[in-house]
Order: C-alpha cells, then structure tokens, then sequence
C-alpha cells in the first residue's frame, strides 16, 4: 500500500514538473515562490536538489555498509542492510538518469 502511494506520488511530481517544462510556461509565480517565473524556481529547486539527493543517496550507502558490516549473521539485519543499499543505488542511478535528462532538455534549441 505505502509502495504504491509513493509511486503515485511520485508520478504526480513528475507530471507536474515536466508538463510546466514541456509547455514552455511563463507563468508568474511571485504569490507563491516569490519573484520569478515557475522556470526559474525549477532551476533553482533542481541546481540543489540534485547535489543533496546524490548526498543522501551515499549516506545511505554507507550506513547500508555500517548495518551490513555489524549484522553479525542475523539473516534479517543483513537482508535489510542489502534493501538499504539496493534502494540508494536505485535512487542514486535514477537521481543521475533525472539529472541527464534535465540537461538534455535544457541545453537542446
């Protein structure tokens, strides 16, 4: 159940930043992000998103290893351990194919 609510969530968030990148939108945002275009508040959101997501995603990694390191044979702390670091490499690849994307878009005429 909570798997399927992140997805959806998720596909939201997508939908709605790439339709306002897609479209073009000029829209004035300044009730809500301040001043400024909608464009340039994804900028802004995307220039530090991307450097602290690929930053969590290594903690993740580490405390990953901590786990596995100190899961001592217990069958479970070490399946867990192996989840923590499969899901921040999961992200971690899909952060970087995000980051690759934007970038294509942003520099294509």
């Amino acid at each position: 159940m909570q798997k399927g609510l992140k997805i959806g969530g998720l596909t939201i968030l997508a939908i709605t930043v790439f339709g306002a990148i897609f479209s073009g939108a000029r829209i004035k945002a300044a009730a809500l992000f301040g001043s400024g275009t909608a464009e340039s508040w994804i900028e802004e959101f995307y220039k530090w998103s991307v450097p602290i997501g690929a930053l969590l995603a290594v903690l993740m990694i580490v405390l990953g290893g901590y786990k596995y390191m100190t899961s001592q044979g217990n069958a479970e702390a070490l399946g867990e351990a192996k989840e923590m670091i499969y899901g921040a490499i999961a992200g971690l690849v899909l952060l970087l194919l995000i980051a690759l994307i934007y970038n294509a878009l942003i520099s294509a005429p």
